[in-house]
């Protein structure tokens, strides 16, 4: 229904009703301000497509190598570029490839490693644009790569100091069990923990309440891999 223009300005009249075949209210449009000079003339309805929106299903990595992997994403017509955003999942930056096509295949990538991507999508009759939902894969591992090489990579703890929680952020390239364990400064394992971890970012907490206040090591193991880091119990 299109009401036209509605001078009476003291009710908060609609300038279109979108009612059901029994006749209830399903959607209204009212102006913001200033309903008193502009009318609604003529009313269509159609299905909006907005520009930055693409199903996150139909983001698909295929083609995996030890060097390579295809990537496809969907469209719609009202896009008219896109900009493909990866970096490795232990990386904070991304890189970024102006594309006007809706497929691109990665090259020269570490073997054995976890990647992320995303698209940005650019279009010029609006003007916007937002990132999809971010995609991980971890490329295979070459013929002569052993199964350690780049297992476990960006291993950080948090808060430290600490008082009676730690968590633990790391990435692993495949799923592996890892085993975390806290050393006094004489070596002594006070804590050890195992936990089945999974390929791409991984946080785990740890309790510490049974520790006393002092100076310790945190390490990480995976696979051969093996990272530590300093800790400070409040």
């Amino acid at each position: 229904i299109n009401w036209g223009l509605i001078s009476k300005v003291d009710q908060p009249y609609p300038k279109v009703t979108e009612v059901d075949s029994l006749g209830n209210i399903v959607w209204e449009l009212r102006w913001i301000s200033d309903s008193v000079n502009y009318a609604s003339y003529r009313v269509h309805k159609y299905d909006w497509q907005p520009c930055n929106v693409i199903d996150p299903s139909s983001l698909q990595t295929s083609n995996v190598t030890d060097a390579t992997a295809d990537l496809s994403w969907g469209d719609n017509l009202k896009i008219t570029s896109y900009i493909l955003e990866y970096k490795k999942c232990s990386e904070s930056f991304w890189t970024d490839v102006a594309l006007d096509q809706n497929t691109y295949q990665l090259t020269f990538l570490n073997s054995g490693t976890c990647y992320e991507w995303r698209i940005i999508t650019i279009c010029e009759i609006f003007g916007d644009s937002a990132y999809t939902t971010t995609q991980t894969f971890n490329t295979d591992f070459g013929v002569d790569v052993p199964i350690s090489f780049e297992l476990l990579s960006g291993f950080n703890v948090y808060p430290n100091p600490t008082t009676d929680e730690v968590t633990a952020k790391f990435t692993l390239a495949v799923n592996s069990s890892v085993v975390i364990s806290i050393t006094n400064l004489l070596g002594d394992v006070i804590k050890q923990q195992t936990f089945d971890a999974i390929a791409g970012t991984n946080k785990v907490k740890i309790d510490l309440t049974t520790l006393a206040a002092g100076s310790y090591v945190i390490q990480l193991k995976a696979g051969s891999q093996l990272i530590r880091r300093q800790l400070v119990l409040n």
